[in-house]
Formats: structure tokens, sequence, C-alpha cells
């Protein structure tokens, strides 16, 4: 599922490494815990 996230976000043009969202008192990226694009979508 992180694997499509980071995909989805990639297609819309957004840089999922800088995106963060502020949860539970801190900033958390949301491809902290792993997920890579999927390659065979992007092309």
């Amino acid at each position: 599922m992180r694997d499509f996230h980071v995909t989805f976000l990639r297609l819309l043009g957004l840089d999922d490494i800088k995106l963060t969202c502020f949860h539970a008192g801190r900033n958390k990226q949301l491809s902290q815990f792993g997920g890579k694009a999927i390659k065979e979508l992007i092309a």
C-alpha cells in the first residue's frame, strides 16, 4: 500500500520525501516507513 501511495504522489507531481503532515504533535513524512514508486505504473 505504501508503494501505491508514493507512486500516486509522484504521478500528481508531488515530492513524497518533502511532503509532510502534522500528526500527534510531530511532522511525519508519508514515505518515512518505506515505499518506493512502482515504475511500471509511471511509464
